[in-house]
């Protein structure tokens, strides 16, 4: 008697099969979807033109330069990070993401918010995002399937540089030096980005 070596496949096996594919597929396809979402929750701009939601960016740059900030400072520093995020709308994430990280650290060192934090707390503070060192390969490439990491490199990395770049180019140094305004420059900055005469 001959055995055929090809045997007929259980129809109840295959279903089962193609149940446990298809369950596969729509956990997969939840996943992607609920991760998508997620990442675009996390990448719109939020109220971060406000001054209010503004305000720890701005005490960060006063800590960041060991500077207590003068009512003009900070009026000229608020207009200019509004200005930057109506220029490129993707910095109000950049800034949210360094609030809630001085937050973090806030309440690591013993107090509730940044702003609230003594001078002594704000230089520790300080010195632990600055003293953030760059990512080896194997975290370069870790950050790019976990968000939180690639924005906790990205805030050191971009967001910090740019905004000490922003305060460099204030008028705010300039007035630490004893000027009234930064020379040269018109009394109101944004004389610049108004309509004017155009050149001969």
């Amino acid at each position: 008697m001959r055995i055929s070596a090809t045997a007929t496949p259980d129809p109840k096996v295959i279903s089962r099969r193609r149940f446990l594919y298809g369950a596969g597929a729509l956990v997969a396809l939840v996943a992607v979807v609920g991760w998508l979402k997620k990442s675009a929750r996390h990448s719109a701009p939020g109220p971060s033109g406000t001054a209010a939601a503004l305000a720890p960016a701005v005490a960060f740059l006063g800590a960041l330069f060991g500077r207590e900030l003068s009512d003009a400072d900070r009026t000229e520093l608020t207009d200019r990070l509004a200005f930057a995020v109506r220029v490129t709308p993707g910095l109000s994430a950049d800034y949210e993401v360094l609030a809630r990280q001085l937050d973090r650290l806030a309440r690591d060192s013993g107090g509730g918010q940044f702003l609230k934090a003594s001078s002594a707390q704000r230089e520790a503070i300080i010195d632990r995002i600055m003293r953030i060192e760059p990512p080896s390969l194997a975290e370069r490439a870790w950050a790019h399937f976990v968000r939180t990491r690639k924005r906790y490199y990205h805030m050191r990395f971009e967001t910090v540089p740019q905004l000490a770049w922003l305060y460099r180019h204030s008028g705010v140094p300039w007035r630490a030096r004893g000027y009234a305004r930064w020379q040269g420059i018109p009394g109101d900055w944004r004389e610049y980005t108004r309509a004017g005469a155009p050149y001969p």
